[in-house]
């Protein structure tokens, strides 16, 4: 059966701030690290149809993945493909919603399908893991930068 993983937190920062944090490649170096720790830089235009590159030390390309689908500071959605063939062959969405009313924004974070085999399944609860501790993290440099 397929599972998703569907994440939430509230920030107090703008949503042009916590869309800076998941796309800079600077900031998001700094969340990314907290469950990958050769992870050194995300790199993409952010526009539909880009390619999107996880790179790790020595500039090694560690995963791959499209710009699906771009509405700034309100939805990003794109793929993610782990390039090492010794790792599980997964090729997995994520979307980024960014609600926002004042200087709150809600983020939405969207991540599978995992069950299209099992080694997706298996895959699902460090999946899980790295967003209940990416989050907080979003949520730091969020509030932290907007002061």
């Amino acid at each position: 059966m397929a599972q998703q993983i569907e994440k939430s937190i509230v920030i107090e920062s703008p949503a042009t701030t916590v869309w800076n944090i998941l796309t800079d490649p600077h900031l998001s170096k700094e969340w990314i690290q907290e469950w990958w720790p050769e992870f050194m830089s995300l790199e993409s235009n952010w526009m539909t149809g880009e390619p999107v590159v996880w790179k790790v030390h020595d500039g090694l390309v560690a995963a791959k993945g499209t710009v699906t689908h771009v509405e700034p500071f309100k939805k990003l959605e794109f793929s993610f493909r782990v390039s090492d063939p010794s790792f599980v062959e997964i090729n997995e969405n994520i979307t980024y919603r960014l609600e926002s009313t004042k200087n709150l924004t809600r983020l939405f974070v969207v991540v599978g399908e995992f069950g299209d085999s099992p080694d997706q399944v298996e895959s699902y609860a460090d999946a899980l893991e790295s967003w209940n501790r990416s989050l907080p993290k979003i949520k730091e440099l969020a509030e932290r930068h907007l002061h």
